[in-house]
């Protein structure tokens, strides 16, 4: 019911496997791969500029600011545009697209999840209230994968837009008299919404992240204090840390390792599918059989991390340098698996 009644099946990412989630997946890699995606770290360095100043000046609003902070590198890097705090259209707009997405998403939530024919009663009907919440945030999705499109596209024609995801997306577009146009602005335009709601969606998991990160600063000032030697010895006093610094923040680099690993955002991978038929400690798992990874155990394994539930970020260092014997936690905490 989710994808076809409420128009989520624009998105590739809730699309069946066909030649249209091909084209939607090459065009979002083409993107959003690791190479392109560092044209973006003058967006990332600017908005945390931003946010240490908005910090600095009221650090009640710790927990705004943060959430303001991953937002606007998305939306800045996606569309070029620099949202207006948390109650912008651009936000709010792609917050009511995700709470249908939720509330719809837990299996069984409505009755045509078990009886699909029920499609095809009347909306008069009792009981087929899921018919107006499904008509609802069917426009919520329409808009979500125009309203922000169609906005670019005006400041591409004149001349005025920042170099952006979508802006790229759609100067690479064929003219519009070609034949293909309209299926190549099609990709692009739904394409695009997949990185805006899907991916401002996860700006709440990096929300999460970002509090992990304060809750464990706050419970080890010791940690917070061995960070900021190594930044002020590698850095300086007369500028702020860049990309460029990265390499030689070694224990910084340990301490994010082990915010990933310490607290997950999300405990409980997605759900995939077994592409070939497996066996797993002594189970047998057919081919096509649904398999969620459990997150957290992975990350939490004493025979992968000693004493795994002590924040400790020397763990992953040895001899100076990150440890590469030990496993990398954002190879799961990031999820894992085709997609």
């Amino acid at each position: 019911m989710l994808s076809r009644e409420m128009g989520y099946d624009a998105y590739f990412t809730m699309m069946h496997y066909d030649t249209m989630w091909r084209k939607q997946r090459r065009e979002f890699h083409l993107h959003f791969n690791p190479t392109v995606v560092k044209r973006y770290h003058p967006v990332i360095l600017d908005e945390s500029v931003s946010f240490l100043k908005d910090i600095l000046s009221d650090p009640s609003r710790y927990r705004e600011r943060t959430k303001s902070y991953f937002t606007g590198v998305i939306i800045r890097a996606t569309y070029g545009i620099k949202p207006k705090g948390n109650d912008d259209p651009l936000i709010t707009q792609v917050d009511k697209t995700t709470v249908g997405f939720s509330i719809a998403g837990r299996k069984g939530s409505f009755l045509v999840d078990l009886i699909p024919a029920l499609t095809y009663v009347p909306d008069w009907m009792p009981g087929t209230g899921w018919k107006r919440f499904a008509k609802y945030y069917r426009e919520m999705s329409f808009l979500s994968r125009v309203t922000p499109f169609r906005l670019v596209q005006d400041l591409v024609e004149q001349g005025t837009a920042t170099p952006c995801v979508v802006s790229r997306m759609i100067e690479s577009l064929p003219a519009e008299g070609d034949p293909s146009y309209r299926e190549a602005y099609t990709i692009a335009q739904d394409t695009s919404a997949v990185a805006y709601v899907a991916v401002l969606a996860g700006a709440d998991t990096s929300f999460s992240g970002g509090m992990t990160f304060f809750l464990a600063l706050a419970m080890h000032p010791e940690v917070q204090k061995r960070a900021q030697k190594e930044i002020d010895e590698v850095v300086g006093f007369g500028r702020l840390p860049d990309f460029n610094d990265r390499p030689q923040l070694v224990y910084v680099d340990a301490l994010l390792k082990e915010i990933f690993r310490w607290h997950q955002a999300l405990p409980i991978g997605v759900p995939h599918a077994t592409s070939e038929d497996d066996v797993y400690d002594g189970y047998f798992i057919p081919k096509g059989t649904v398999v969620i990874g459990n997150t957290w155990h992975i990350l939490h394994d004493p025979g992968l991390y000693d004493d795994p539930l002590t924040f400790i970020p020397e763990r992953f260092i040895k001899d100076g340098m990150i440890n590469k014997e030990v496993a990398n936690p954002y190879s799961a905490a990031f999820g894992f698996g085709r997609r």
